[in-house]
Formats: structure tokens, sequence, C-alpha cells
């Protein structure tokens, strides 16, 4: 288990042919739904976040909550080792509204053959397929090498739930959103996985529901009796041009 809580707390913290025409841009654009996974240079998103880590290490087992607030500012574009164009994102922290910003990572994201790219802390996640249908489905986590610490995010089968649905999130109103489950295991009596993100147009990632919650007592209830895991939700504050 030692293992796991650096990845734990790691988490907090196209090609296509086209017929010519004279608005091919924009139809292309249209057809495959690319604003919801935006990555132009100077955007940035605020989001609320809400953290709950469980630690069995410690008698009783450690419950940690935790409130703050993280900002992602897309910056300049690189060429990774593979050849791939994808875009940096600096990610800041505050504890709270009237704190100063801090860095903590760098990330990155792009589009690569219709695939939305998302690496973070080293893993490389398929967070959205273009163009989205309401029936997709597909192998999110297909470039993560599953070892130990992470043992949770195996064979999770992303699908989406919900494709151009208005949604209202933290008092934002939002015209089109899609949201992606990536995993829904809860048949274990002493393992639970949740995992669930929702997406705007225009904006990119505006809600995020993940859970990884561990037992012994099969009788006890989630989350009340989880000794091991974490909760972490994510919630667009604000989002605009620097």
């Amino acid at each position: 288990m030692k293992n796991t809580w650096g990845f734990l707390c790691a988490i907090f913290l196209a090609s296509i042919v086209v017929l010519p025409s004279c608005n091919k841009d924009d139809s292309f654009v249209a057809e495959f739904k690319y604003e919801y996974f935006p990555t132009d240079s100077g955007r940035y998103v605020i989001y609320d976040v809400d953290s709950i880590i469980f630690n069995s290490f410690f008698t009783p087992p450690l419950k940690d909550t935790i409130q703050f607030q993280v900002r992602e500012v897309y910056g300049e574009t690189f060429i990774d080792g593979e050849g791939n164009r994808l875009r940096r994102i600096e990610r800041f922290r505050r504890n709270d509204t009237l704190g100063n910003w801090g860095l903590t990572d760098v990330w990155y994201a792009g589009i690569i053959n219709n695939q939305a790219i998302w690496v973070e802390e080293n893993l490389r996640f398929l967070k959205f397929v273009f163009p989205p249908r309401a029936t997709s489905k597909w192998n999110g986590n297909q470039y993560i090498e599953i070892t130990e610490g992470i043992e949770f995010m195996a064979d999770w089968e992303y699908k989406m739930s919900e494709l151009d649905v208005p949604k209202s999130i933290n008092g934002l109103n939002f015209d089109s959103t899609a949201t992606v489950i990536l995993a829904y295991d809860t048949a274990s009596k002493i393992e639970r996985i949740t995992a669930t993100e929702t997406y705007a147009k225009g904006v990119g990632l505006i809600y995020k529901d993940w859970a990884w919650l561990r037992k012994q007592n099969v009788i006890a209830q989630f989350p009340q009796g989880t000794e091991d895991g974490f909760i972490v939700r994510m919630w667009v504050k604000e989002y605009g041009n620097l």
C-alpha cells in the first residue's frame, strides 16, 4: 500500500481526408466536435476540489479531508519523443480564494489521430475519441502500464453516457456537455471503483468524480467503513483566456 499513496497524492495536488469546400474547416470541427477538448494557448480553467484520503497505515485508519482550488493554464506546444505535438499545461494550487497560486505540476494534452490525449504524472490517458457518439466505448487506459499502486486502474472501459446535453455545474451553464463513465465497479463487497468525467464544448473538463475505496469488514458500508483509498471531486469554477 505504501506505493499507492504516491499516486494518490499525485492525483490531487487527426488524420482524415475531406473534400474541399468553401467552409471545410468549420464543417470539419463541427462534425468531429473537437470543441469538447480545447487546447488553445492562453486558456485557463479554475476548479474547486474536494479530496478525501483513507490510509490504513494508521490506527485507527486515517481519513484526511481537504478542500482547495486548482488552476490549469495552457501554454506552448512541443513535440514529444514520438513526434506528436502536445500542449504544455501548468497546474497551480491554492488553499482558498484569498491564497496565492503555487505551481505544483506540468501536465500535457493534445489531439492525436482523433484521440484526446491527457498526460499527468507520466500516466497517458485517452480521455475522449472523435467524433464522439452516444454509443462510443474505448480503452482509455491502454497507454498506461499498470504497476503496483495503480492496479485499480486496470481493465477500465470508458463509455459515453451523455452527449450534447445542456448542464449546470457550480452555478455555470453550458449548452453542450458530454459525460464519460471511465469505471463503475461496485460488485465487490470490499472494494469500490467509480470514475466519471463531464466535458463542455469550448471549456473541456468541467466535472470529475473519482473514487477508489477498500475495506476489510464486508459488513461495513462505503465510504464510512473505508480503510484505504481516495475520493476526489472537481467542479469548474471559472474559465477564460489570460
